[in-house]
């Protein structure tokens, strides 16, 4: 017999918040015979010590991708650059305006063991009027770029889902 243990609690306990500021989201719209491209691309960046914040590929349809980079504001012209490389190769291939946006992430304790992280995060943002761009969601971690001038609203907003608990006193940890 096999137990299964779910982790719960009302109110989701991070580690803290972190925004990142001044970053452009850069987008391709590509077939799936260019994403080795793409990725090649983002290689010769890092290479280059062009770093980016994050990347995500999303399947947009069948055979069609949605390549997204974010990266430093004044990274972002170079970043365009070279993606226009590929579209050059082709007519298929699609190379967004970068948009000014933010990067807020945070961090859980216990996101891998329990069920609704990203549906909180979801649902509680379906509420309010910003915009989010790109997500990610790992085992440990969630990633929501966002319009700019909005991550630290969403932050304030998220906040009613996600507490980030006061320490204890010293004194308490010592007796515990």
């Amino acid at each position: 017999m096999e137990t299964i243990a779910v982790y719960w609690e009302p109110v989701v306990r991070v580690y803290g918040y972190e925004i990142k500021r001044n970053i452009s989201l850069i987008e391709l719209d590509l077939p799936f015979d260019k994403l080795e491209a793409a990725g090649e691309r983002a290689d010769q960046l890092a290479r280059n010590n062009k770093g980016f914040t994050m990347t995500l590929v999303q399947q947009d349809s069948e055979r069609r991708y949605r390549f997204c980079i974010a990266t430093d504001n004044e990274d972002a012209d170079t970043v365009v650059r070279i993606f226009c490389q590929i579209a050059a190769t082709s007519d298929d291939v699609l190379v967004r305006e970068p948009r000014k946006v933010e990067l807020l992430s945070f961090h859980g304790p216990h996101f891998q063991d329990r069920y609704g992280i990203a549906e909180a995060t979801f649902s509680t943002l379906a509420q309010s009027d910003i915009l989010i761009y790109a997500a990610s969601c790992t085992g440990t971690s969630v990633y929501l770029i966002v319009e700019e001038g909005k991550a630290e609203e969403a932050r304030n907003i998220l906040s009613a889902s996600f507490v980030v608990p006061e320490p204890k006193a010293r004194k308490d940890l010592l007796r515990n």
